[in-house]
């Protein structure tokens, strides 16, 4: 397991875009999962950023490493390139259980292309995930993996809007550990977020629509009332909910008054006792937990 923290500029300008890019790629591989060099794939010691707003300049391939990936293959490829402003840095995620000889992302080799306009999907659709400002002055970067899951707060000291979370896992099975049925990814910032779960089975194939709530946790068992409304102060996972109520052990969800920034925790996720850090006190929470308010964020973070 890895858990590697670091600072990088949030800048396009020249080499800064090379120097970002070979951070996360960095980040990446050293959080246990394995790079696919591949045909037409950039080169970060060379590249430089388009001027034009939303535009990807290239990409990376990396695959799961783990004990089912010889039988249950996860893919996840990493474009780079410039988001809503010249200078600001995008990475954009897409994840299946194939990929073809130029690096487009599918489910399996042998379904064709995948439908992304509607409900009936075979695989994680590219998302972007932008920061929400530039700045030559490092912004810090949290990753953590072990080839099984991949956590990551991006750019979380920029500004506000700068603070993006990436987080990728297996689905669990009734003990919580990683089985092969499939992917649950959840990618964004404070204020714009995706979730979504895709099946290896391709008689299930879908692209759940999920609703997030929280589970009970056990640190505190009295009910708090106020401006948080009637919840409990640790919540614990986030349940990345669906027609199979998928859960996940990669993010939980706390109220934000009980916890600082940067706070570690250890929370029980069915039969398991996995380490968080606490990196965003102000998330909103708004339409997509059940009590609608403001909470503190955790992600998985193994040392």
């Amino acid at each position: 397991m890895a858990a590697l923290e670091g600072t990088v500029l949030a800048d396009n300008s020249g080499s800064n875009f090379q120097l970002w890019t070979t951070f996360i790629h960095n980040q990446i591989t050293g959080s246990g999962f394995t790079y696919l060099p591949i045909t037409g794939d950039i080169d970060l010691t060379t590249a430089t950023a388009s001027a034009n707003v939303n535009t990807k300049t290239g990409f990376k391939l990396y695959a799961f490493n783990d004990a089912l990936q010889a039988t249950t293959p996860i893919y996840f490829r990493l474009d780079f390139g410039t988001g809503a402003a010249a200078l600001r840095p995008s990475i954009w995620i897409t994840a299946g259980f194939s990929y073809t000889a130029t690096g487009s992302i599918r489910h399996t080799s042998s379904i064709g292309d995948p439908d992304v306009s509607g409900a009936n999907v075979s695989y994680i659709s590219e998302y972007q995930i932008p920061c929400g400002g530039n700045s030559t002055t490092p912004g810090s970067h949290s990753w953590s993996g072990d080839g099984s899951y991949l956590t990551a707060a991006l750019w979380y000291t920029i500004t506000t809007t700068g603070k993006n979370l990436l987080s990728l896992e297996r689905t669990k099975d009734a003990t919580g550990s990683p089985d092969g049925r499939g992917i649950i990814g959840v990618f964004g910032g404070p204020n714009v977020r995706r979730a979504a779960i895709v099946y290896f089975d391709s008689a299930s194939l879908s692209m759940i629509a999920p609703t997030w709530s929280t589970i009970v946790g056990t640190r505190n068992p009295a009910i708090a009332t106020g401006s948080y409304g009637t919840i409990v102060p640790i919540s614990a996972v986030i349940l990345v909910s669906g027609q199979s109520n998928e859960i996940s052990t990669n993010l939980i969800a706390l109220a934000a008054n009980e916890f600082s920034q940067y706070k570690d925790l250890f929370v029980n996720i069915r039969s398991l006792t996995i380490p968080f850090r606490i990196y965003d006190t102000a998330f909103r929470t708004a339409g997509d937990f059940t009590n609608g308010t403001n909470m503190a964020l955790g992600l998985r973070f193994h040392d």
